[in-house]
Parts: C-alpha cells; structure tokens; sequence
C-alpha cells in the first residue's frame, strides 16, 4: 500500500496557515495561536520603545532632570547654578504674556517679562525636574521685537504703571536655548524667541497654574 506524505496547507480561520501530514488526522487549529502571535509581537515592539532619561543634577540631593522619549529638546549640559541646557529648535504653542509683576514707580519698558504658558500636549513633552515639577511657564528672552509686535508704547506703559494687568494672547513661535534651573527652590523654564510662525490672536489668558515662587 502507497501512503502519500506529500505536506498539505491547511488555512485558519485567522488567516494562519500551517501544515498537516496526509495520512494523518489535522490537529484543530483556531484564532488564539494567531492572537498570541500578535501579543507577543506587540510586546516586543513596545519593550523596544525609547525610555525617558533620568540625569541627576550634580549637587543637589534627590534632583534629576527627566526628559521625555519625546521631548524636542536634547539635554547638552548643566550649568554652574543648577541649570541645564538644551539644543535644538522648536515650535512653542501656548498662551503668552507680558507682564510687570514687579515694575514699581521707578520702572521702565525694560522691565516688563514676557512668558508663555505651554499648550498641555507640548508642556507633556519638555524636559522638567523629578522634585521641584512645578507647571510649565517659559520665559522669553531677546524678545524686543516681538515686544514691539505684540503691544503699543501705550499699552506697555499701562502694564509698567499697573494701570493693566498685563497684555495677553495666542501664539506660536520657533525658540532655541532652552533652558530649566531651579529659582527659589521652584522650577525655572526659559528660552530664546526665534521667529513667530503664525498671525499673533489676542485672547483672554487662563492663568491659574502652579508655578513656583516665579
């Protein structure tokens, strides 16, 4: 008697093909072998997804930089007075404003600060300290331009004397250098304007965030 062995395909309900021995009885093959292959998979491509860094901050007990698998920012180096520094551009979204919190009668222009307070999606994605993680607000620096853009010398002036609370606004712009120190045992975020990227929208800014001392 002739007992043919050729192999032959047998196909899945899940598309899964495996093969059987002529002569013999297939085993029972269902949807679970493919979905474990399909976990198993996942799980892979997860374990291989980029970890967060933690950098400890020389110095400072407990401290470290965190800087999420997504940030846009690269961690450089850290500075002598418990900061850190970081390269690369980015597009800041958020809410700006300028204000003089401090300003007193002998005050000037010069004084005013201008900050933005981060969209959420973006304020999740930027560098921050493990302890002293207070809200994202980023101060501006080289900014007297955009200053001048955003504002009238009589606006600014009102801000200066208090007669305004400050002068407030969408926006969303191209900075570099960023930096994060720690001030008055808070967190401190700043950066250098750039560029703006889109039409400046004046809005009411919703400012109720916990920012430290600053």
């Amino acid at each position: 008697m002739t007992v043919n062995l050729k192999p032959q395909p047998i196909t899945t309900s899940a598309n899964v093909t495996v093969t059987a021995q002529s002569g013999n009885d297939p085993m029972p093959v269902n949807s679970a072998f493919a979905r474990a292959a399909l976990v198993a998979s996942t799980l892979l491509l997860v374990g291989a997804a980029p970890a967060e860094q933690v950098i400890p901050l020389p110095g400072v007990d407990g401290e470290a930089l965190i800087i999420p698998a997504n940030s846009p920012v690269q961690f450089s180096r850290f500075g002598t007075e418990d900061d850190a520094h970081f390269s690369g551009r980015f597009v800041l979204t958020g809410t700006y404003s300028l204000e003089c919190d401090y300003c007193d009668e002998s005050s000037t222009e010069k004084d005013l600060v201008l900050d933005v307070d981060p969209d959420p999606q973006l304020a999740e994605r930027l560098p921050h300290w493990k302890i002293r993680d207070q809200d994202v607000k980023v101060y501006l620096f080289r900014t007297d331009a955009l200053v001048r853009g955003i504002s009238t010398s009589k606006e600014r002036a009102e801000v200066v004397s208090h007669k305004r609370d400050d002068i407030h606004g969408r926006i969303a712009m191209v900075v570099d250098d960023f930096r994060l120190a720690i001030e008055c045992d808070s967190s401190f975020y700043s950066a250098r304007f750039v560029r703006i990227v889109k039409p400046l929208q004046l809005a009411q800014a919703q400012r109720d965030g916990n920012y430290g001392c600053g």
